[in-house]
């Protein structure tokens, strides 16, 4: 069954549809809104906080990039309302040109420091052709859960209180857990024995990231896809920024798995999540987000090569991957059923701001 709001449907696990007809994705939407009410002069409040919380030390915040439109304009943002961030980049070798290239200008034009981070790039390519072979549809989560380790021990060590963090849920919602299972218990089981990328346990991110908050500063700004463009013109204009087309575009692998091996294999399209958010939104009716459903992914033939020559395989074993049965995450060990005993708890750290409200709502209540 589908929602009436928006396009998402009951045969997605996770996704719940009321007596009411809308799903429990529409009702977080509904209750993030009134959550996060107040717009610039609240986040303005949010800065003043971070600022006070940092004096003294160097930095007052941590800001991660991509390349990317949100985290570029988050240090627009940030510049503009005092903050002294610490830029963070974590380089998986797979950065486009685009993306490279608005990380410096946009450093350079900001005058923040930048680090870079680089873990064993063999090491990330062994584990995520392991989770292409184990056939499920987390191929891509490898990265965010080393970002999310590397964020902690950046914060600690440089004393940093407040990290920023780029999801909008008013134009990119929330991924249901059958769709993807952040989990590193998850990743280790799918990635089979002798794991050696830096991951955070559940024990460590919530013993580590005491005293650390995640400050989401699009949760107050209503930045729609409309006046998104003007702000990449902006963008452009003041830094030489470039864009690099498509939603999570500015990294080669995330691509691939977003616009080949989800929807080709698992017939997941992830876009059916930021077409439903603008739905909630008010920005997109139904009509205009099935248009948009029914344009084709863009992967190119050379982009395959790339990816393939990276992974260490050719295109014959990329087709065996590509019809090997998929399996889901109950079929692997996971914190699942933990963080469901905890709930408590975790409703706790996320009330601290150590967990976002679409954490506690998929793991614990999903």
């Amino acid at each position: 069954m589908e929602c009436n709001c928006c396009l998402l449907h009951d045969g997605i696990g996770g996704v719940r549809i009321g007596a009411d007809g809308r799903c429990n994705f529409c009702d977080l939407h509904d209750r993030l809104v009134l959550e996060y009410q107040g717009g610039e002069d609240r986040f303005a409040s949010e800065a003043e906080r971070i600022r006070d919380a940092g004096t003294g030390e160097r930095y007052d915040c941590l800001i991660g990039i991509s390349g990317g439109f949100d985290s570029s304009y988050m240090i627009y943002m940030a510049k503009n309302h005092g903050l002294r961030p610490l830029l963070f980049h974590f380089d998986n070798g797979y950065n486009t040109t685009e993306a490279e290239n608005n990380m410096k200008v946009m450093a350079e034009w900001s005058g923040f420091d930048l680090i870079r981070y680089r873990v064993s790039i063999p090491e990330i390519r062994r584990v995520n052709l392991a989770i292409l072979r184990a056939s499920v549809s987390e191929a891509d989560i490898p990265n965010d859960l080393i970002m999310l380790r590397l964020f902690i021990e950046t914060a600690r060590n440089y004393k940093i209180k407040y990290i920023m963090n780029g999801h909008n849920f008013r134009t990119e919602g929330s991924c249901p857990i059958g769709w993807t299972m952040m989990d590193t218990r998850y990743l280790r089981d799918t990635a089979g024995k002798g794991c050696a990328l830096p991951l955070p346990s559940l024990w460590y991110q919530m013993m580590a990231g005491r005293g650390i908050k995640t400050v989401r500063p699009y949760y107050w700004f209503a930045v729609n896809n409309l006046y998104k463009e003007d702000l990449k013109k902006e963008l452009t204009r003041l830094c030489g920024w470039q864009d690099y087309g498509g939603a999570h575009c500015e990294n080669l692998y995330t691509k691939f798995v977003g616009n080949y091996l989800l929807p080709r294999k698992f017939g997941i399209d992830k876009r059916l999540l930021y077409v439903s958010a603008n739905i909630r939104s008010g920005t997109m009716c139904k009509t205009w987000a099935r248009e948009a459903l029914e344009q084709p992914f863009q992967f190119t033939a050379t982009e395959m090569d790339g990816i393939c020559l990276s992974l260490g395989i050719d295109l014959v074993e990329m087709s065996r991957i590509m019809v090997l049965p998929v399996r889901h995450s109950g079929q692997y060990k996971s914190y699942r059923a933990i963080l469901r005993r905890i709930r408590p708890l975790v409703w706790l750290a996320m009330k601290a701001g150590m967990f976002s409200r679409t954490y506690y709502e998929k793991y614990c209540r999903g």
